[in-house]
């Protein structure tokens, strides 16, 4: 099991600011990896500030003015006003029979043959309004997400115009035969 973050940068589409891989108990890869998308595409306007520490990495979900949409230059808006639809803050671990659970208001846990990833959010704001984290389970895919639809006031817009959007989580990664640590959330 290997994984390894940035401490700061865009969430463009190439971009993989945290990525993990490990052999799953099938011999098939599990990949742990975050993302910002907007409209379900990575979104290049997203940043994130991390810190890793051995299999912990705390992160801190914003948006960056100055990017594009999917791509950091190639389809920047000349007047900054964007389409936003649905902004999200995800982590995602990949691999077969992925699964997801919540385990009290603020933790959860994510598995996926064999390999586990506990995420333990803390607050999030999304266009100035609060932002609860869910988790979901689509196509081999366990994720922790904390997603708002944007008021209709607010499409289009420029990314100061949306108001205050970050989210706080970290995320611990094990072998899922092993009991997750417990952790205090982030504060």
């Amino acid at each position: 099991r290997c994984m390894t973050s940035i401490t700061l940068g865009n969430t463009w589409t190439q971009c993989r600011h945290l990525l993990g891989y490990a052999r799953g108990d099938s011999g098939q890869t599990v990949v742990l990896r975050n993302r910002i998308t907007q409209g379900g595409r990575d979104f290049a306007s997203g940043c994130v500030r991390q810190a890793q520490h051995d299999q912990d990495v705390l992160t801190v979900y914003g948006l960056i003015t100055g990017k594009g949409n999917w791509h950091g230059t190639l389809d920047r808006p000349a007047d900054g006003v964007f389409k936003l639809e649905r902004l999200a803050f995800r982590y995602e671990l990949i691999g077969a029979d992925a699964e997801a659970e919540q385990t009290d208001g603020h933790t959860f846990l994510l598995h996926a043959d064999g390999v586990g990833a506990r995420v333990v959010t803390g607050p999030a704001v999304i266009a100035g309004q609060p932002a609860e984290w869910r988790s979901e389970v689509r196509g081999g895919c366990a994720a922790v997400v904390c997603e708002m639809p944007l008021p209709a006031d607010l499409i289009p817009s420029t990314l100061p115009q949306l108001g205050p959007t970050y989210g706080v989580a970290g995320v611990h990664w094990y072998d899922a035969n092993d009991s997750p640590p417990s952790a205090p959330a982030p504060t």
